[in-house]
């Protein structure tokens, strides 16, 4: 199952353009001297832990190719589909689904990002469960190493966590096991909160970041909260609405266009696909309650702090898919001990199996789709947007890139550094550096390009990820080319020469 996974996740990365998150997740690590750079300068202003970035630098130790970057999350997303296989308490269909789903192929695995790394560390989690028979601290140093690869895998493990004191207060048995064990079991939970204590501080930025924040809710939002609401049923059906030009992060009944009474029918749907999990985790509380919970919490991030795309809301999902190994495998000392070995389906409604056949087999046919149209169109327009600009002469000329956090893309392929007008240097990485907003005005960003022109060039290339609308009496600006087929709307590009109107 793992080669059929190796050669789908070849062949499919072999067609994808790296985009935006994708290069900061290469180039910076990349550019770095040591680890230690990652956690300071900088580095406090990706609103992430840092395990992926140093291995990214590790990697890039070996490679400064790209290739090498999604060589190396591509054995990664393996080792996790292998994890998942060899050790998970699933039959071989519910196996063969998973491993060519959605989830396990192209979010996590084709697009090179720091979840697969959580994901990986997770199931490993779950196959090593019963290490808590002989020791709490083991079981700890595991979820320390889960928190400190996302902010998400860090909200699953303080569920886990949680569950773990639960099973200690609820059942008599867990009781009697840790009396003599009760240091152990407070060592191991202390050093997987310290985990998660340590992914906060690493994924809190010093000053808000746009990406990050979002539009915050402090109260009660009624059209986000129906959004909110209709998110499990995405995140377990993420069958993206292919009629959308940028489909990714769509999905076929629900997007942020529909009117609110639609998305009530959608809040419908998601407390169905939720019965899904809750009669199959019903026969062991402490389970039903890390899943539960985990849940709620995710829903809460996504309406309160950041609304997130299917790569977050993806972890109810991957939250269910853990309870639901703990489960079968019997782990869960709240349960009925199984026989080394064995797995435990007793208490499985039929309706409720099946249905979670039906959502695999859901996500088998969303990762077809994405995969096929990442074959047929360039996932981002940065590579062509580069390579026209090399066919064309103008690698040694000055370019100029707005918003840069777009047109790094292009900056990275091109190893050459743009003029930024947000930050008004120099740079192929956008860095944040106590920024509060996204980009400059239109008016902004010509105003700095005729400075420009009046004082050092005669022309130069501008590259936007918007259209121009307005224009200067100063400026002669023409657009030259435009990529705007990507399937990531925001790295759409158009490419201008600009010439100063009073230059001789």
């Amino acid at each position: 199952m793992t080669t059929l996974f190796l050669v789908t996740g070849a062949w499919a990365s072999s067609n994808h353009e790296i985009w935006r998150d994708e290069w900061e997740s290469w180039q910076w690590p990349r550019e770095t001297e040591s680890p230690l750079e990652l956690f300071r300068g900088p580095g406090t202003y990706v609103v992430h832990p840092k395990s992926w970035f140093v291995l990214m630098h590790l990697v890039s130790q070996i490679s400064s190719d790209p290739s090498a970057m999604q060589a190396a999350h591509l054995i990664v997303a393996a080792a996790a589909t292998f994890v998942f296989c060899y050790w998970g308490p699933f039959d071989w269909r519910e196996k063969v689904c998973y491993s060519l789903g959605y989830y396990a192929v192209f979010e996590y695995g084709v697009i090179a990002r720091n979840y697969s790394l959580g994901l990986l560390l997770l199931f490993i989690t779950a196959a090593a469960f019963e290490v808590r028979k002989r020791s709490y601290i083991k079981l700890g140093a595991l979820l320390f190493l889960c928190a400190n690869t996302n902010v998400h895998a860090s909200m699953i493990v303080s569920c886990l966590l949680g569950g773990l004191v639960l099973e200690a207060l609820v059942d008599p048995r867990t009781r009697a096991a840790i009396s003599v064990r009760r240091l152990d079991l407070a060592t191991g939970v202390l050093i997987g909160a310290t985990g998660v204590w340590l992914a906060y501080l690493q994924s809190a930025p010093p000053v808000a970041a746009p990406f990050w924040a979002g539009p915050q809710e402090t109260g009660l939002n009624l059209d986000r909260l129906s959004w909110t609401l209709s998110l499990p049923w995405c995140a377990f059906v993420p069958i993206p609405d292919m009629t959308a030009d940028a489909w990714w992060n769509t999905n076929f009944l629900a997007t942020h266009l529909l009117p609110p009474r639609v998305r009530g029918i959608l809040f419908l749907m998601s407390l169905g696909i939720l019965a899904v999990p809750f009669a199959l985790l019903r026969r062991n509380r402490v389970q039903l309650t890390v899943w539960a919970t985990g849940t709620a919490g995710i829903l809460a991030f996504a309406y309160f702090l950041h609304s997130g795309s299917l790569r977050h809301h993806g972890h109810m999902f991957i939250l269910f898919l853990l309870c639901l190994w703990l489960v079968r495998q019997g782990e869960s000392l709240d349960s009925t001990r199984e026989p080394e070995g064995q797995f435990s389906r007793r208490g499985e409604p039929r309706w409720a199996a099946r249905l979670f056949g039906l959502i695999l087999c859901a996500q088998v046919l969303a990762c077809s789709l994405a995969i096929l149209s990442d074959w047929q169109r360039p996932f981002s327009n940065s590579r062509d947007a580069a390579g026209w600009i090399v066919a064309n002469g103008w690698k040694d000329g000055l370019i100029v890139g707005s918003h840069d956090v777009f047109t790094m893309g292009i900056a990275s392929w091109l190893e050459k550094p743009f003029y930024s007008p947000e930050t008004r240097h120099f740079s192929i990485n956008s860095v944040w550096h106590g920024r509060k907003s996204l980009g400059v005005s239109e008016d902004e960003v010509l105003r700095q390009v005729a400075f420009i022109l009046t004082r050092f060039e005669s022309k130069l290339l501008l590259v936007t990820n918007f259209t121009l609308r307005t224009g200067r009496p100063d400026l002669d600006v023409t657009l030259v080319a435009r990529f705007d087929d990507g399937i990531v709307a925001a790295e759409r590009f158009n490419l201008y020469e600009v010439r100063s109107a009073r230059w001789p």
